[in-house]
């Protein structure tokens, strides 16, 4: 089995990296606005600088060149300076605004986790935070929020008595902040940036086999791929609809050799995550689903042909994928889903 996945990696050693690019520019500390091609990547990424493309060049910018970046279609990071409430040290990060107005609101992410900024009128910045929690729900870290709008708000008292049934959620931090202003400062605009992150929808063909002596499977699927690449673009939750054949030759009996075979269409839902950021990146997953099985056998067989039933399942696998082409890609996956199943290569094709 261990040969399927060095078959794969002999056929793909030779690709090369490739990243996705969106226009954008940079405004440098000096005040100077650079155009081009902004590489694009994780949230996260963002809060320490940006790689620029220009002029067949390509940079990588922080805090000690640039002051501020953006997209050209829509998102503003600027460089912000706030104290953290843990080390009480000055820390320098690039933002996302969300609200503009007397009253500006940022955001960004580092990991997994998002923080927000607040700057007033007199350009002070508020870190807002939240709980921080172990798996079994206990509070290490107090979040700082709640303290932090209910500071804001003492001069909207019928908006600060709504501060307790704020989440901790970009949508009502966002609306939050915006009535504030429109509170406090009625004759000013305030400018709404929020957008929610881009969900991605994928449809994936993939046909596969793998002979392996006497024992061997095929499989066809289309796979259905949802992501929030602005969030993570390695994890991503999987619905499809599949068909496996698995044959595997049986021992001589009754002077004739037997297959088993196993017949079975399944509707899988997986969360798959992917390491790597190349062309080539391994991944694993993991999830339920429902199949119909169809299954054959010496003993079976005897008993009058094929059994059936419908099942449940519960399963995972790994494997690694390829891409070759803007749709074309190769991929090698083994998982175990009511049984071992055999490893298996072929190709998948983006619709």
């Amino acid at each position: 089995m261990k040969q399927a996945f060095l078959l794969l990696l002999t056929m793909v050693i030779g690709l090369t990296s490739r990243s996705q690019y969106a226009d954008g520019f940079v405004v440098r500390i000096s005040g100077d606005t650079i155009r081009g091609s902004i590489k694009v990547q994780e949230e996260a990424k963002y809060s320490s600088g940006v790689v620029l493309k220009f002029t067949e060049e390509e940079k990588s910018f922080d805090a000690s060149s640039i002051s501020a970046f953006g997209f050209t279609s829509g998102d503003y990071y600027r460089l912000c300076v706030y104290t953290d409430p843990q080390t009480f040290e000055s820390k320098k990060v690039f933002a996302k605004i969300l609200v503009r107005g007397p009253l500006k609101l940022y955001t960004f992410r580092q990991d997994l986790l998002q923080f927000f900024l607040v700057q007033d009128e007199n350009d002070s910045t508020h870190y807002l935070s939240n709980d921080l929690k172990t798996n079994n729900g206990e509070i290490i870290e107090k979040g700082t929020y709640l303290n932090k709008l209910n500071f804001l708000s003492v001069a909207c008292r019928d908006l600060q008595s709504t501060v307790e049934r704020v989440n901790f959620r970009e949508n009502e931090i966002v609306w939050y902040i915006a009535d504030l202003n429109k509170c406090k400062y009625p004759s000013d605009t305030t400018e709404i940036l929020y957008t929610k992150a881009r969900f991605e929808r994928t449809i994936i063909g993939y046909v596969a086999g793998l002979p392996l002596g006497e024992r061997w499977e095929f499989t066809g699927q289309i796979i259905l791929r949802f992501s929030t690449p602005s969030i993570s673009k390695s994890t991503s939750l999987n619905v499809g609809l599949g068909f496996w054949y698995l044959n595997e030759r049986s021992e001589m009996r009754f002077g004739k050799e037997w297959d088993h075979i196993t017949q079975y269409v399944g509707i899988p839902l997986t969360i798959q995550q992917n390491f790597g950021k190349g062309a080539v990146q391994p991944y694993i997953y993991a999830g339920v689903g429902l199949a119909y099985i169809r299954e054959k056998s010496v003993y079976i067989d005897l008993q009058g042909g094929y059994k059936s039933k419908f099942v449940a399942t519960v399963g995972g696998g790994l494997g690694v994928e390829a891409n070759v082409g803007k749709r074309l890609g190769i991929k090698a996956d083994w998982r175990y889903e009511l049984i071992l199943h055999y490893p298996v290569i072929g190709i998948t094709y983006k619709l």
